[in-house]
């Protein structure tokens, strides 16, 4: 009987202690590591890590592995404004693979440290529009196209036919615009500034 119930002892005591490592083990401080590499299109994707980081209250801090050329221009705004709404919360540090450049250098920025390679090529920050116009081609080949829209530019972008006038001076607005909104982003260090140049470097 003395022997069952010295089982009994150690079997709750050991159960005790496997509780209480999985317990200490679970509530562990967690360092966070999100990847920013390819091309940056999803508008979604990165905000949703940024939530999930923000809301974990076992994530201490998130490491941001990037490398990437950059991307969508909205993607990479989304993408900036919700690392930097978690870096005022949490440390965010960067490392810079091969790549950092456009977006992913405007991305960066919303960290509190960022370190790169000797040869990371980083800069490259800008915004850029592009029409391809196939209507010379079509007109070759004899192909006509008909095109029924609720407004005169309805159809801006389309492979069938140039932009006119209006359509250009819109579209270059466009991209003015987006370029004042990046120069007029602060960086989170105070001895920081985001470089407002197409050029690239190496770091």
């Amino acid at each position: 009987m003395e022997l069952t119930r010295l089982r009994v002892v150690v079997l709750i005591l050991l159960a005790l202690s496997a509780t209480s490592f999985l317990l200490h083990y679970h509530t562990r401080p967690v360092i966070a590591v999100i990847r920013v590499e390819g091309s940056i299109e999803d508008f979604y994707a990165y905000p949703d890590l940024a939530k999930q980081a923000m809301r974990d209250d076992k994530i201490k801090a998130v490491v941001l592995v990037v490398d990437s050329y950059g991307g969508t221009v909205d993607a990479c705004f989304q993408a900036e404004q919700s690392f930097r709404e978690l870096n005022a919360r949490k440390p965010v540090v960067v490392s810079m693979g091969q790549y950092a450049t456009s977006g992913a250098y405007l991305i960066s920025s919303a960290s509190s440290y960022i370190y790169a390679y000797e040869y990371t090529t980083t800069g490259g920050l800008g915004v850029i529009a592009v029409w391809v116009s196939y209507e010379n081609y079509l007109a070759k080949e004899g192909i006509k196209y008909y095109v029924w829209k609720s407004g005169e530019m309805k159809d801006i972008g389309a492979p069938w036919r140039g932009p006119t006038e209006e359509e250009n001076r819109k579209l270059q607005e466009l991209v003015d615009d987006y370029m004042e909104k990046l120069l007029r982003i602060k960086t989170t260090t105070e001895d920081a500034t985001i470089v407002p140049s197409s050029k690239i470097w190496t770091s």
